[in-house]
C-alpha cells in the first residue's frame, strides 16, 4: 500500500539510499547450485527482475547460462531485458517494447522506480512535467506520481523533498546505478575527477577567506593594543599634570561625606554651647533674685 500523500508545501519522507547488491545474493546463489540453460536462464531473469529490492543486477551477467541467452534465438529478448534493468530506463522500452518480453505490474514498476534514479542522478531538481513525460505517466495522476517518489524514498533509491507548490522533487540523494563497461567507467571518472576540481576549488576558496579573517582579527587587535596604550598614557599624563591638587581631589571626593558629616557636628556643637550658655546665665539670675529675697 502506498504511503500517505505529504503535506502541502515542502513535505515528503527522506531517507539514506542505499545499495542493493546483497538481495540479489540468493539468485546467484541459485544460479551457481542449478546452472540455468535456456528458458530456466529466463525465467531466472524474470524472477529477479520482479524481485522486490533487488535494484542491482550487473552481476548476474556473469551466471553462464544468462551469458548465453545473449544469442539465443528464442530467449535473447529476457537478456535485453536484463540490460535494460541493469542500466536502461523506461523510455528505453516505449521506443521499442518488441524488442523486450512484456512487463508485469511489477516489473513496470520498478522499471519507473530505476528511471527515477537515472534522472535524479542528473539533477538536484525534478518538474513533475519531466517526471509526468519520463514515468509515462498522464498529468492527472499526480497521486500515482508522489506516491511511486514516496515509495522509492522508503526503499532507499532516493532521498529527497516534494515540493507540492512548485510542482518538483528537490533531491537531496540517489543510489548509483550498475556500469555499463570501461566507456561508463571512464566518463564516471571523468565526472570524478571535475567535482574532485570543484571541491578543490572550494576549499582553497574557504582557505583564503579564513586567512583574511585572520588578518583582519590581527588587524582589530593591534589597533585595539594602540587605543589602549594611547588611552592609559593620556591618563597618566593627566595625572601628573594635576599633581598634588587631583591627589586632594581624590581625598575630599572620597571622604566628602565624612565633612559634611564634621560640620553638622561642629555646627551642632556649637548651638550647644550656646544653648548652655543661655541656660547657665538664667540660673545665675534666678540666684540673685532668691539672694535679695
Amino acid at each position: 500500500m502506498a504511503a500517505p500523500a505529504p503535506a502541502p508545501s515542502t513535505a515528503g519522507a527522506s531517507a539514506a539510499p542505499s545499495g542493493s547488491g546483497s538481495k540479489l545474493e540468493p539468485f546467484l546463489i541459485l544460479a551457481r547450485s542449478t546452472k540455468p540453460r535456456g528458458a530456466a536462464a529466463a525465467k531466472l531473469v524474470q524472477q529477479v527482475t520482479e524481485a522486490n529490492d533487488v535494484y542491482a543486477f550487473a552481476e548476474l551477467f556473469d551466471v553462464p547460462g544468462v551469458a548465453e541467452l545473449r544469442t539465443s534465438e528464442e530467449y535473447a529478448h529476457f537478456y535485453r531485458l536484463l540490460e535494460l534493468f541493469a542500466y536502461g530506463t523506461l523510455p528505453d522500452y516505449t521506443a521499442s517494447p518488441s524488442s523486450f518480453p512484456e512487463l508485469t505490474a511489477a516489473q513496470l514498476l520498478k522499471l519507473r522506480q530505476l528511471t527515477l534514479v537515472s534522472l535524479a542522478s542528473g539533477t538536484r531538481v525534478l518538474p513533475y512535467a519531466t517526471l509526468f513525460a519520463s514515468l509515462n505517466l498522464a498529468t492527472e495522476d499526480m497521486r500515482e506520481l508522489e506516491d511511486l517518489i514516496i515509495d522509492s524514498i522508503y526503499a532507499g533509491l532516493v532521498g529527497g523533498k516534494l515540493n507540492q507548490i512548485r510542482s518538483r522533487f528537490e533531491v537531496d540523494a540517489v543510489i548509483g546505478r550498475d556500469v555499463r563497461g570501461p566507456a561508463e567507467i571512464d566518463a564516471l571518472l571523468t565526472q570524478l575527477q571535475g567535482w574532485g576540481g570543484r571541491a578543490d576549488g572550494v576549499l582553497k576558496s574557504l582557505e583564503a577567506k579564513i586567512e583574511r579573517i585572520r588578518a583582519q582579527e590581527a588587524a582589530g587587535a593591534a589597533v585595539r593594543h594602540e587605543h589602549n596604550q594611547a588611552l592609559f598614557l593620556a591618563l597618566q599624563q593627566a595625572q601628573e599634570g594635576a599633581g598634588g591638587k587631583g591627589q586632594r581631589a581624590a581625598w575630599a571626593g572620597a571622604d566628602g561625606m565624612d565633612l559634611d558629616g564634621w560640620d553638622d557636628q561642629a555646627a551642632g556643637g556649637r548651638g550647644g554651647s550656646r544653648k548652655k550658655i543661655g541656660s547657665g546665665a538664667s540660673s545665675s539670675t534666678q540666684r540673685n533674685k532668691r539672694s535679695r529675697a
